[in-house]
C-alpha cells in the first residue's frame, strides 16, 4: 500500500500516532516507568477499590502490579497477591481513632458507627429542613389530610371570589383547580412559576405555545379578512389566500425566533401550511350560520375590545347562590346560527383526546365550552342583542394532531355548570388544596416534583374515598357532576 511504501515495515517512520494499540501500551508504559524512575523521594501510588455509582469492584493497572513485584522481590505476583498485600481498602470515612478532614468525613463517620435513628436528632437539629420533610412524610402517611397534603388555613375573603370582588378568574384556572387544587394553589395563591429556561431542540422550531399563538394569529386574521368582504370561508375559493397569510407569518416568526437548522424549520412550516388548509376545511364540520366575532374579549384591555368588534371591558359576572364569580377570558369565535341561536367555537391546536368524553363538564375538568357560552350571552346582550342564547359551544381541532375534528356540546344544561362552580368556590373558601386524584396528569404537570407526583395522587384519593374530613366534601360533590 501507499503507507507500507511510506514507512516500511515501521510505522513510527512516518507518525508515532500510527501505532498499533499494543505499541502504544507499551510505549504509555515506557514513559510512565521513566518517569518514576527519574523521581527523587518518596512515591505514592493509588487507584478507585469500588466504582460507587456502578457498585461494582474496581482494579489497578498493570503498572501498580509491577511496583508490587518490585517492593516484594516476587516477579511472578498476581493482582490477587497484590490485593492480600494491600489489605483492608481506604474508605470515605477516617477509620477510628483517625481525625476527620471535612464534615462529610465526619458525618460517614457516625454513620458508620451509629444506627440511623441515633443520628436523626442530631442531623434534624443542624439541618431544620431536613426535620421538616420528616414531619411532612409522618403526616402524609398518618391517613387524615394534613397542611403537608394542602390544607391550609383559607381566609374566604381573599381566596374564595364571591367575598373578594377583586378576586377575576378564567375559565382555565377553574379548570386546573378542578383537575389539582395543589397545582392551583402554587400558582394562583403562591405565585409560584416554573422557570422560564430557553429548551433548545434541534429538531423543533417554534416551542408549542409559540407555534399555538401564530395559528390563532392567522386564523383570525384570514376570518376577519374574508368576513369584512362579505364572503364566508371556502377551501376552493379561499386556500390560496391563507396558504399566503401563513407564509407571511412564518417569515415573520422566523425572523423573531431563529430556527435551529433548516430541516426542523421546513418540517414546522410545513405542518402550520397544513393546520391552514385543515382550518378551511373544518368549515364545512361548522353548524350552518354566519361568522359574527373573532377574539372577542371580556374583562380585557378597551384595545382588544375595540380590535374585535364585540366585547367588554369589565369582568362577566356570573351569578351563584350567595354571591357571584367575575370571568375573564377571550372566545376565538362567535357565530351567529341560521335559526338565530348563536355558537362559540375555541380553536385548539394540539390533541383533542382530553376532550373525547362523554361527560358534559366531567367534574369540571372541562367548563371552558359553557363558560364561554354563558360569557357570550353576557357579552351579546350588553351590545345590543337581546334574549341572545348560545345553543352550542365546542373545540375546533384544524391541526393534524387534532385531525381537524369539531367536539361541539349543546348548551342547554346550566344547572350542572352552577353546581360544579358552587364545588369548585367551596374548595377555595375551605382551603383544601391537595393533589388531583387522577394520577396520569401527573407526567404533565409542571408542579409534580412538588407534591410527589403519582404517589400524592394516590394519597388524595385514599383521602377522598374517606368520607371524614369534611373540608373535602365539596370536592366529593364535584366528582357527581358529569
Amino acid at each position: 500500500s501507499p503507507l507500507r511504501k511510506l514507512c516500511g515495515d515501521d510505522p513510527e517512520r512516518l507518525d508515532a500516532r500510527l501505532l498499533t494499540a499494543s505499541a502504544q501500551r507499551a510505549r504509555r508504559e515506557r514513559l510512565m516507568e521513566a518517569a518514576v524512575a527519574s523521581r527523587v523521594g518518596r512515591v505514592v501510588f493509588s487507584f478507585a477499590g469500588h466504582d460507587v455509582v456502578e457498585n461494582r469492584a474496581c482494579f489497578p493497572s498493570l503498572l501498580v502490579l509491577q511496583v508490587h513485584r518490585l517492593l516484594t522481590g516476587n516477579p511472578a505476583a498476581d493482582f490477587s497477591d497484590l490485593q492480600r498485600w494491600l489489605g483492608a481498602p481506604a474508605a470515605f470515612a477516617p477509620a477510628a481513632g483517625r481525625p476527620a478532614l471535612d464534615a462529610g468525613e465526619w458525618w460517614l463517620a457516625g454513620g458508620l458507627e451509629c444506627r440511623p435513628e441515633e443520628l436523626r436528632p442530631a442531623v434534624q437539629a443542624l439541618y431544620p429542613g431536613l426535620a421538616r420533610a420528616d414531619a411532612a412524610a409522618a403526616a402524609q402517611g398518618a391517613g387524615q389530610a394534613t397542611a403537608y397534603d394542602g390544607m391550609i388555613e383559607a381566609d374566604p375573603e381573599a381566596l374564595d371570589p364571591r367575598r373578594n370582588p377583586g378576586l377575576v378568574l378564567s375559565p382555565t384556572m377553574l379548570e386546573t383547580l378542578a383537575a389539582c387544587p395543589f397545582a392551583y394553589f402554587l400558582r394562583h395563591v403562591l405565585g409560584v412559576r416554573p422557570p422560564e429556561g430557553l429548551a433548545w431542540d434541534p429538531e423543533r422550531w417554534l416551542q408549542a405555545n409559540e407555534r399555538g399563538s401564530l395559528l390563532h394569529e392567522l386564523y383570525c386574521r384570514f376570518m376577519r379578512r374574508v368576513t369584512g368582504r362579505g364572503e364566508r370561508p371556502e377551501t376552493g375559493r379561499h386556500r390560496q389566500e391563507i396558504l399566503e397569510m401563513a407564509e407571511e407569518l412564518i417569515a415573520r416568526y422566523r425572523q423573531e425566533i431563529p430556527p435551529p437548522d433548516e430541516v426542523a424549520f421546513a418540517s414546522e412550516a410545513r405542518d402550520i401550511r397544513r393546520a391552514a388548509e385543515l382550518f378551511l376545511e373544518a368549515q364545512a364540520l361548522l353548524p350552518a350560520g354566519e361568522p359574527l366575532a373573532f377574539e372577542v374579549p371580556f374583562g380585557a384591555d378597551p384595545d382588544k375590545v375595540a380590535a374585535a368588534g364585540l366585547g367588554c371591558v369589565e369582568p362577566v359576572e356570573v351569578p351563584l347562590g350567595d354571591g357571584s364569580l367575575r370571568l375573564r377570558g377571550v372566545i376565538d369565535r362567535v357565530d351567529r346560527l341560521d335559526d338565530g341561536a348563536f355558537a362559540v367555537w375555541d380553536y385548539k391546536t394540539g390533541s383533542a383526546n382530553r376532550y373525547e368524553g362523554e361527560g358534559y363538564l366531567q367534574q369540571g375538568r372541562l367548563l371552558q365550552h359553557a363558560l364561554y357560552a354563558l360569557a357570550a350571552e353576557c357579552v351579546l346582550r350588553g351590545n345590543g342583542q337581546r334574549g341572545a342564547r348560545v345553543r352550542t359551544a365546542g373545540y375546533l381541532f384544524p391541526t393534524e394532531r387534532g385531525e381537524g375534528r369539531l367536539i361541539a356540546r349543546e348548551q342547554s344544561q346550566r344547572e350542572p355548570l352552577y353546581r360544579a362552580l358552587e364545588c369548585l368556590l367551596d374548595i377555595l373558601a375551605q382551603g383544601a388544596f391537595i393533589p388531583g386524584d387522577d394520577a396520569s396528569r401527573c407526567g404533565f404537570c409542571d408542579y409534580a416534583g412538588v407534591c410527589g407526583g403519582q404517589e400524592a395522587a394516590k394519597r388524595s384519593r385514599q383521602l377522598l374515598e374517606e368520607a371524614g374530613d369534611p373540608r373535602l366534601e365539596p370536592w366529593r360533590r364535584l366528582m357527581d357532576v358529569e
